[in-house]
């Protein structure tokens, strides 16, 4: 639980399990939590993988249907 409070700590503690994810085979990795949305970026950086925020991803795609 401490590392959610710390910024820095709960981003090592992302790429971690990222990287056991990868290593399990994953070849893309979608956050479960809009306040994961920050560290995105860093995330898919360590990890080299895409990584999809979920809420980010949905404004993305209603962007398109309005433009569409």
């Amino acid at each position: 639980m401490d590392d959610l409070l710390d910024a820095a700590r709960a981003r090592e503690a992302l790429v971690r399990a990222g990287q056991a994810c990868v290593a399990a085979g994953a070849g893309v990795l979608i956050l479960g939590c809009t306040g994961m949305a920050h560290h995105r970026a860093a995330v898919a950086a360590a990890c080299e993988v895409p990584v999809i925020e979920p809420c980010q991803a949905a404004a993305l795609q209603a962007i398109g249907a309005v433009i569409a």
